[in-house]
């Protein structure tokens, strides 16, 4: 199999558009990005879309955006959609879209710690909390608050 970058001529990069770069317009955009082609969207606008970190204040947010033809690419208006989030994939099953990756986050601990998590959304725009929690790298291991078993 032989590839040949393509030529889009979208963005200006050091004086040329001689590039396959794309249009992508959040000047805060960070290094990671998901992204899923959904040819079931009744919104042609919405076909592809993108979960991605940004700068919106410290730490990196969660944010989503849209395109037609995955070359020129819309923001979403409710950006940003949550809390830091190192995406590593997105996938639609079920009806619904579920983007996982790596957070920051103390909901099971005191201490802040990277943890896997992955948010589900029915939209893209409206995601639930982490709805599903793995592979803790706290320092810490996690406290276990057992009850007492009954009396007898």
């Amino acid at each position: 199999m032989h590839w040949k970058k393509p030529d889009l001529g979208l963005v200006d990069f050091n004086g040329s558009r001689h590039n396959n770069m794309v249009d992508f317009p959040d000047p805060n955009l960070w290094s990671t990005c998901a992204l899923i082609y959904d040819p079931d969207d009744p919104n042609p606008d919405r076909r592809y879309k993108m979960a991605y970190e940004a700068h919106y204040g410290a730490p990196l947010k969660f944010c989503v955006a849209f395109s037609r033809d995955g070359l020129r690419w819309r923001l979403s208006s409710l950006n940003p959609m949550g809390p830091f989030l190192e995406m590593a994939g997105v996938i639609k099953w079920g009806g619904l879209y579920y983007v996982a990756g790596q957070a920051s986050l103390t909901a099971h601990h005191q201490t802040i710690a990277r943890r896997l998590c992955t948010y589900v959304s029915a939209d893209f725009e409206h995601w639930s909390s982490c709805s599903a929690l793995g592979l803790d790298r706290s320092p810490t291991p996690p406290v276990l608050h057992l009850r007492p078993d009954p009396p007898v």
